[in-house]
Formats: structure tokens, sequence, C-alpha cells
């Protein structure tokens, strides 16, 4: 990759505001999201913030939060926009090992780009916060297919959207690929 990246938590102030450093204009600023794609109760906001990530909301229940390591071999739920930058640090990791890997060369600045432009719309959920929580929320898969679409764009028709499934159990997967050449090279 050609450049770097720097990528900072908008903060935990419920707000709008001038939160630094990650609203220093070379930076990728990250809001967090709640598991519902709203605004978390917590989460500062503005016309800076580039991104949103789910960054857990541990309230009325833990398991809104996002688990994360704890001391001593364990796991806990936690929430903030620290939960929600790792989300977009991890996007970017994936984004440039996928393209070092099919010889693509990104810019520090291309990347950015890429994560910006390739987010879902979460305004629907937050009408009183639009154009305060950036392009809206991440979406890894939509950035790996910007970067080359040559690939075949799957769709998942089996299991349906929002099921739970528990740990060990068996999952029959079915999906349908469209290919823009008609050759599938790799699965």
């Amino acid at each position: 990759m050609d450049g770097g990246i720097t990528i900072f938590a908008a903060g935990n102030d419920n707000a709008p505001g001038y939160w630094f450093p990650a609203c220093y204009s070379g930076t990728l600023s990250v809001a967090a999201t709640n598991n519902q794609d709203q605004k978390a109760y917590y989460a500062s906001y503005d016309t800076w913030v580039d991104v949103s990530a789910p960054g857990g909301q541990v309230y009325p229940t833990a398991q809104g939060g996002v688990l994360s390591t704890v001391t001593e071999n364990g796991y806990d739920f936690y929430q903030g926009s620290s939960m929600a930058c790792p989300h977009v640090s991890g996007m970017a990791a994936l984004i440039v090992s996928y393209a070092h890997r099919n010889q693509i060369r990104i810019s520090g600045s291309e990347l950015k780009n890429i994560i910006r432009n390739t987010t879902d719309n979460h305004y629907g959920q937050n009408p009183n916060f639009v154009g305060m929580l950036g392009t809206g929320r991440v979406n890894a898969h939509h950035a790996l297919l910007s970067i080359d679409p040559g690939r075949p764009e799957v769709q998942i028709s089996s299991p349906v959207d929002q099921s739970i499934h528990f740990l060990g159990a068996e999952i029959e997967l079915s999906a349908e690929a469209n290919v823009p050449n008609g050759n599938i090279n790799r699965v």
C-alpha cells in the first residue's frame, strides 16, 4: 500500500462538537451504532464523522455490547466508539490484504474512500442525525467488491437474514452467483 491511514473513534459524549483527534481532517473518524443500526446512545456525532460501525450498547442487556477479550482468558460485553473503531481497522486490513494478494495497488486516500463509499445507509434508523454519522455503517463485503469488480456477486438464499443458529449446529447453505464473464475460477 502506498501511504497509510489513521482511524480514530469519534467519542462517547452523546453530543456534537470537535472531538480530537477524530475530527482532524486527515483521519478516518468512526461513530458508534447499536445492533439496530441506530446511533448508540453515548455516541458523539457531527458533520466531520466519516463512517459508523457497531460499537455496542450494553443497556438494557449486556448482550447488546461488543464481545471483547478481558484479562485472565475471558470475554465480556463492552460498548463505546473504541469498540466501533476496531471494526473499521480490521476492515481496512482486510481490504489491504486482499488488494496485495491480488496485485492491486491502493493508496491511503484510496483506502479511505473505499471505506467511506461502500457503507450502508443507516439514516432511516437515524432521522435526527442525518449527515452527522458519516456516509453510513461500514460494509466489508461491499468494500471488497469495489476493489475487484470482476468478482462474482453472491446472494445467500439460505439461511435467511436474521436467523439464529447455535454454536456447533449444522447449517445448510444455499447461494447463487452472478458471474460477469460466466466463469468461476475458484471458490
